[in-house]
C-alpha cells in the first residue's frame, strides 16, 4: 500500500469504510448515510484508489473485508469517535469537567481587587478549568483580543472596534492614604489647599508617563510636591505608613492593598468622573460557552466585591 497524506483524503469517506463494514452491505450502509446507493459505490471506489486497497471482496451476496480493513478498522473507529467526541464538546461547556485554561488580561490594581475572589469562584464551580491572568499591554490589546491571544480583557480604555462586546464592570474614584499620624489625618476629609501643602509620593512605573491625578491637577491649575516615586503601590503604602507623605491611589486597589498599612483614606479633594472599567471580549467568541461562563464569573466576581 502507497503513503496515504491526510490533506489530500476526505474524510466523509472514512466514514463511508466503517459504515460499509459495520453493514456488511453498500445497501444497507447507503440507506444509513442517507446516500444512494450509487453515490455511496462512487465513493468506494475513490477510497480504493486512495488507500491502494479493494478494501472488500465479494463472496456471494456478502462483502468480506480485506486483511487491511480488518486491521484499519479497530484504530479507525477509535479516531472517528475521538473526531465526534472532540466536535460535540466544541459545542459544549461544562466548568464541572472541562480542563479548559482562560487567558485574562487586567491592569495590576484590578488584579489585586477582583483575582482572590475570582479565583475562589473558579475553583469551587470549575476544579479543572486554568486561569492565566496576564499584563494588560494596551498597545495590542486588539490585537490580542482578534487573534485569541487572551480570552478577555478587563480595562478603562474605550475601544471602537466593532469586532469587540464590552459590558461595563465597575467605575473607579481617586482617594488620598495618609498615615494615621499624619497631622491631615485628624479630620473626616482634605482640603485642596491641605493637599497641596503636604509632600507626595508618586507610583510611576514608565519615565514617560503621568499620573491620573497629576493630569486632573494639571487641568484645574493645580501642582503638587512629589518627594518619592516608586513603582508599585504595595511598597507605596508601607513608606506613607511610615512616613508624612500623602499618596493617592485607585480606591478599588487601596481597599485591598492598604489592609495592613492601615492608612487613612481620604476623597480626593478635586472633584473629577469616576473611571469605568469595561470587559472586553471578541465578537466572534460569542458562542463559546466557555467564553460566556468565563464573563459570567467575571462579572459576578465584580459585583460581589463592589456591593
Amino acid at each position: 500500500m502507497k503513503n496515504v497524506h491526510i490533506e489530500k483524503l476526505d474524510l466523509n469517506l472514512l466514514v463511508v469504510l466503517q459504515t460499509i463494514y459495520a453493514e456488511g452491505s453498500v445497501t444497507r450502509a447507503a440507506a444509513r448515510l442517507n446516500l444512494t446507493q450509487s453515490a455511496l459505490s462512487h465513493s468506494l471506489r475513490r477510497l480504493r484508489q486512495v488507500l491502494d486497497d479493494p478494501l472488500f471482496l465479494r463472496s456471494g451476496a456478502a462483502l468480506v473485508a480485506t486483511p487491511f480493513t480488518r486491521n484499519l478498522m479497530g484504530p479507525l473507529e477509535i479516531a472517528l469517535h475521538n473526531v465526534q467526541s472532540a466536535l460535540n464538546a466544541a459545542n459544549t461547556f461544562d466548568p464541572a469537567s472541562d480542563a479548559r485554561r482562560f487567558v485574562v488580561a487586567m491592569d495590576e490594581r484590578l488584579e489585586a481587587f477582583i483575582l482572590p475572589t475570582l479565583v475562589r469562584q473558579i475553583l469551587a464551580s470549575g476544579p479543572g478549568i486554568g486561569l492565566s491572568s496576564i499584563r494588560l499591554d494596551q498597545a495590542n490589546l486588539e490585537e490580542s483580543l482578534l487573534n485569541g491571544r487572551i480570552d478577555a480583557a478587563v480595562s478603562a480604555a474605550e475601544l471602537r472596534n466593532p469586532n469587540f462586546r464590552r459590558a461595563l464592570i465597575s467605575k473607579d474614584s481617586l482617594v488620598v492614604l495618609a498615615s494615621r499620624k499624619h497631622p491631615i489625618a485628624q479630620g473626616d476629609a482634605i482640603t485642596i489647599e491641605q493637599y497641596l501643602q503636604c509632600d507626595h509620593l508618586a507610583v510611576i512605573n514608565d519615565k514617560s508617563y503621568t499620573t491620573a491625578e497629576d493630569t486632573i491637577l494639571s487641568r484645574a491649575g493645580y501642582t503638587r510636591s512629589i518627594r518619592m516615586q516608586v513603582q508599585r503601590y504595595v511598597g507605596a503604602m508601607t513608606i506613607v505608613a511610615h512616613s508624612e507623605l500623602l499618596v493617592t491611589a485607585p480606591k478599588l486597589y487601596a481597599t485591598v492593598v492598604n489592609h495592613y498599612a492601615k492608612n487613612n483614606i481620604f476623597a480626593f479633594p478635586v472633584a473629577t468622573d469616576p473611571v469605568e472599567f469595561f470587559l472586553y471580549w471578541n465578537a466572534q467568541m460569542e458562542a463559546d460557552l466557555g467564553i460566556v461562563w468565563l464573563k459570567t464569573e467575571i462579572e459576578r466576581c465584580f459585583q460581589s466585591r463592589i456591593t
